[in-house]
């Protein structure tokens, strides 16, 4: 993980955040299961990182492991956002502004120190929550790589898709099969945001190795509108994490 998130940002408390600054975007990794750890003696610190209006939708999850994935997925897209947005964002004052869902559970950044187009994506599965903020609008995707995705691959894929995955040298069939999920849900999250099912729409033309071992490049189309779109892959470990933007 840390060779790809590659910076180090402390705000406050002892949490590690984790993240990787590229031109108008960043990308930001928070481990939930430290987070977990941290609460017990540290939540009014954690808790310095939403508004008063995150905090109140924090308070509706009941089940710990929610509650950790929400805030969890709130202090990344912060973190991003500090990074991005120094000259717009009062520095280090994360509370100033909020990141709420829409009726879509899309995240929507809101706050007085706006000035201009930002966008958030925000994804979390077992250990990790990542978050991007960019310029233009952006989706970001990370799964675990597991065996039970083999139960739903007729979901996931066409046979032509699963075709472009042979080549790729991803390890396994299962790590195949959750790079093509990530794609579509990264994708789905930047241009598909108001459509439940994504996997019929959007197909997957070509996949190529980037110049990185463990990096990929995918060339997409949305099936309705013929609509083109490159979505950036890396493998971390146990997981798969895919972005796009612009």
């Amino acid at each position: 993980m840390n060779v790809f998130f590659n910076c180090l940002h402390r705000h406050n408390g002892s949490l590690r955040l984790r993240y990787r600054r590229q031109e108008d975007d960043c990308l930001a990794l928070v481990d939930m299961a430290q987070l977990s750890e941290l609460l017990n003696r540290e939540q009014q610190a954690l808790l310095s990182w939403l508004s008063s209006e995150e905090r109140k939708h924090l308070e509706r999850f009941r089940f710990p492991k929610r509650y950790n994935e929400w805030l969890s997925g709130r202090i990344a897209a912060k973190c991003c956002l500090l990074q991005t947005e120094k000259e717009r964002c009062v520095p280090d004052r994360p509370d100033t502004f909020s990141i709420l869902p829409d009726s879509h559970g899309r995240p929507i950044l809101s706050g007085p120190q706006m000035d201009g187009p930002l966008h958030v994506s925000i994804s979390h599965s077992h250990r990790y929550a990542v978050a991007m903020a960019a310029t233009p609008a952006c989706g970001v995707d990370i799964q675990h790589i597991g065996l039970q995705i083999l139960k739903v691959r007729d979901r996931i894929a066409t046979a032509e898709e699963l075709v472009l995955t042979d080549s790729l040298r991803t390890g396994s069939r299962e790590a195949a099969l959750t790079l093509l999920w990530v794609i579509k849900e990264a994708l789905k999250k930047h241009l598909l945001p108001e459509q439940p099912g994504i996997f019929e729409a959007i197909a997957v033309e070509r996949i190529s190795p980037a110049d990185k071992k463990n990096f990929w490049q995918a060339q997409c189309r949305l099936t309705e509108n013929k609509q083109r779109q490159t979505v950036r892959i890396v493998r971390l470990g146990d997981y798969m994490m895919a972005w796009c933007k612009g």
